[in-house]
């Protein structure tokens, strides 16, 4: 039960409209920050201090608005519920709205209720096209409004507190990033310059390429690590049999399956289902002699450390089409015995589980972090955490 009285958040903070200002080159790059909800969705709660995209002067008075600093702005369209609180004047888009006090405040108490009532504000927002929190039913949602004192009291805890907890996240997330990098830095060893001095044979003497008949629902739609993920696809989602398999071809676990067009960054893996893939992709057979997994690693390492970029001699904006089979099958790879390949296969394989186990249990843990500063923010705006020197 919450301590605090309500009333409609007009009552508090006036609500203004965005705008995006005309294309002519007078109306862009100049010194007003321009916020649109891509801006906010990184410092959701927080302070907001750069934007992807500025205007000038003459593109705020003909064609957004701005609030001064002090002030929030808030996502209302796709999607509705970030928050954020600018240190200086900040124009935005018509995806947000600002939010300006309109008597003695602690905005930084508003920040964050207004984190605490996303569902809230996600639950009023209207629309066909797409959903969105109109002016009218933002200013009168209801929010709660302590005296001034119990403001700055309940805000100096949540500063300190989300503090503590954003730090660990954040100890976290950088122990995942290490994880990633060390697992990449084991990828880039295994094409080492003193890999290539041994054994090297062309892709075509390796693998055999394909055209499976389609044998299962599963699409390929993405990779991790060498492996590919498959989802599925099947008509109770919305896709027809003929959008589904219309020149499709079929996947079998142990193919190394490769993107014609982002195989040069990585989209390269081996399948450990049965599934379907768009013609885009090489479906390849590995021959007799070799072990598909250490070729799909080696493969997707070549194309993190830019030797398959080198070798096709194609290159364009950094990037390499290799839909033609031609262009794939010459690539030349490092083919040491195939004891010696089973063995990094497996010693990666292994090492790939190890860090997924590792990355799950730390990002349980962030979810768990983030859970717990929903729920004391929400508990403290409310006034049903008990705050020492709060008033009623």
């Amino acid at each position: 039960m919450t301590r605090f009285p309500s009333v409609q958040l007009r009552r508090v903070l006036r609500v203004i409209n965005g705008g995006t200002p005309s294309s002519d080159a007078e109306n862009w790059d100049g010194d007003v920050p321009w916020a649109t909800p891509i801006d906010l969705a990184p410092v959701n709660g927080r302070a907001l201090t750069e934007t992807v995209r500025t205007i000038t002067g003459t593109g705020l008075r003909t064609g957004s608005s701005a609030v001064r600093a002090g002030s929030l702005i808030v996502s209302t369209r796709a999607p509705i519920g970030y928050v954020a609180q600018v240190d200086r004047l900040t124009a935005f888009n018509q995806g947000c709205r600002g939010l300006v006090p309109v008597r003695p405040v602690d905005i930084r108490y508003f920040r964050y209720q207004l984190v605490a009532a996303g569902p809230t504000m996600q639950s009023r927002g209207q629309g066909s096209t797409f959903i969105e929190l109109s002016t009218e039913a933002f200013a009168s949602m209801p929010i709660h409004l302590p005296i001034l004192a119990s403001q700055s009291t309940i805000a100096d805890y949540l500063d300190r507190e989300t503090a503590q907890i954003d730090a660990m996240v954040d100890r976290k997330k950088h122990m995942v990033s290490l994880l990633n990098e060390a697992l990449t830095s084991a990828a880039l060893a295994l094409v080492s310059p003193e890999t290539f001095q041994g054994t090297v044979l062309p892709f075509r003497r390796i693998a055999e390429k394909l055209s499976r008949d389609c044998v299962s629902d599963g699409v390929v739609t993405a990779f991790r690590d060498g492996h590919v993920m498959l989802r599925s696809r099947r008509r109770e989602d919305g896709f027809t049999e003929s959008d589904t398999q219309a020149g499709y071809q079929g996947v079998i676990a142990g193919d190394v399956v490769f993107h014609g067009l982002d195989g040069f960054a990585g989209a390269i893996g081996v399948a450990e289902d049965a599934g379907i893939c768009s013609p885009v992709y090489h479906v390849c057979r590995i021959r007799d002699g070799f072990d598909a997994t250490y070729v799909g690693l080696v493969l997707r390492s070549m194309a993190l450390a830019g030797h398959l970029q080198l070798q096709a001699g194609n290159v364009r904006e950094r990037a390499v089409d290799f839909r033609n089979w031609d262009t794939l099958a010459r690539m030349v790879l490092p083919v040491p015995p195939l004891n010696t390949q089973r063995m990094l296969a497996s010693a990666r394989t292994g090492r790939r589980v190890g860090t997924e186990a590792l990355t799950a249990a730390l990002d349980r843990q962030i979810a768990i972090l983030r859970e717990r500063r929903h729920a004391l923010i929400t508990a403290a705006v409310t006034g049903e955490l008990g705050i020492p020197e709060v008033a009623a």
